[in-house]
């Protein structure tokens, strides 16, 4: 045996130690090159990566949020290309840190197998490390969401009647309360639900960066209806035109919702609105107005601005008066021609001061009807009333008549038809 490796080593020359060791070399760089040539190497970047935190001792916290890494691999493509983003992750190795402080410590990459390198932006972070500390705090009830202040909240009945809060002493030290956010805007009753406490400053600004246990509270919320509904009733000022009065009021709502000390509500019946000022009108006067004159410390809640709309209807002042038997005259009748209503005399209704009615003669009312420009045949035909000044016409009856144009007996039929407007038919 050792003959034979004392052969082997007296043929191993140098030159033939160099000629395998550069065909091993050779085969790698040829085995490299094709390698790459078919699975190239790949960068790829993973942005929006959470910061992980590793290590820190339970009575030590974290003060503030970290930021987002971005997260670069590289490998060959056919590795890139499997992996998933959640497999891709940074973190913090906290585990030398054992007291409060100012720290500056390395991002770590969390990466899947096979990568050839990976990289991390940023590379490190400043942290600040404070004590862990606990309070206790009471749970305060507040309304939260959209409401149509026709409600409110009566009662909660939370299961626990405090939660603990978790976290840096600075942050802690921030909390001024905690508050369990009640929303009833979709809510009638009594009913029940799971609410999340928030831990707010003496400003009322909320503060997530502490924990708060339990994380949700059941309650019992029981919501009543808010205030009161009262009537609205509106104020005039001023006296209409001559001859003119008013007949009518109208508000709309004509209720509105007010709220305030029990007793006050007690004693409510109505709201004024402020005074609407009709001094010399003569026709409708519409107008938004305020409620005024409420007791003290009573509001209006609906409508929210405290408005409403007075339509105060006003009217020529007098007497509705029928004037039977007022007979009808045509004008306009064409040439040759002669025209008949059916009935001849129709019921005229007016409104009129005892003294213009007084005064009313066959003179100073007219019952007409335009004939002009119609040709022989039937027609309903509806008559105009002329009246003197500040009488008011309301209605005819019948409110319109049959009328009947014919041609004259002693008027020669002519060669050529008149044109006629569309009669009921001709006669």
């Amino acid at each position: 045996m050792q003959q034979l490796w004392s052969d082997l080593n007296s043929r191993m020359t140098t030159a033939t130690i160099i000629r395998l060791v550069s065909s091993i070399v050779l085969a790698f760089i040829l085995w490299g090159f094709v390698t790459a040539a078919e699975d190239p190497e790949t960068d790829r970047n993973y942005s929006n990566v959470p910061i992980e935190i590793e290590g820190l001792p339970d009575d030590l916290q974290l003060v503030g949020s970290l930021p987002n890494a971005t997260v670069t691999l590289t490998a060959p493509e056919s590795v890139i290309d499997e992996i998933q983003s959640d497999e891709v992750g940074a973190k913090l190795d906290l585990e030398d840190i054992d007291s409060p402080g100012n720290y500056s410590v390395p991002v770590l990459v969390i990466e899947p197998d096979n990568i050839w390198e990976s990289s991390v932006e940023p590379p490190r972070l400043s942290i600040v490390v404070e004590q862990t500390i606990v309070k206790q705090f009471p749970l305060e009830n507040e309304q939260s969401g959209q409401s149509d202040d026709s409600k409110q909240i009566n009662s909660v009945t939370p299961e626990v009647s405090e939660v603990t809060v978790r976290g840096p002493s600075s942050v802690v030290d921030r909390v001024s309360r905690v508050v369990l956010p009640i929303d009833i805007s979709e809510e009638t009753g009594t009913y029940e639900a799971d609410f999340t406490p928030i831990a707010q400053d003496a400003d009322g600004q909320a503060i997530p960066e502490v924990e708060i246990s339990p994380e949700t509270v059941r309650a019992s919320v029981e919501v009543t209806a808010r205030g009161k509904s009262v009537a609205v009733i509106t104020q005039l000022q001023g006296e209409p035109g001559q001859g003119y009065e008013v007949v009518d009021r109208t508000i709309n709502p004509s209720t509105v919702l007010v709220d305030g000390p029990q007793g006050s509500l007690d004693d409510l019946v109505a709201v004024s609105t402020e005074p609407i000022d009709v001094s010399g009108a003569t026709s409708t006067v519409s107008k938004r107005v305020r409620i005024v004159g409420l007791p003290e410390a009573v509001d209006v809640i609906e409508p929210a601005d405290g408005t409403v709309v007075a339509v105060v209807q006003i009217r020529q002042r007098g007497v509705t008066q029928p004037l039977p038997g007022q007979h009808i005259e045509f004008v306009n009748v064409g040439p040759g021609l002669t025209a008949e209503a059916n009935p001849a005399e129709v019921s005229v209704t007016v409104v009129a001061s005892q003294e213009q009615l007084a005064d009313l003669t066959a003179e100073t009312i007219s019952v007409q009807i335009d004939v002009g420009g119609l040709g022989p045949g039937v027609y309903k035909l509806e008559p105009e009333v002329i009246l003197p000044p500040n009488m008011q016409y309301n209605s005819t009856d019948p409110v319109t008549v049959t009328v009947t144009i014919r041609q004259s007996p002693s008027t020669p039929t002519p060669s050529v038809a008149t044109p006629e407007a569309s009669p009921d038919s001709l006669f």
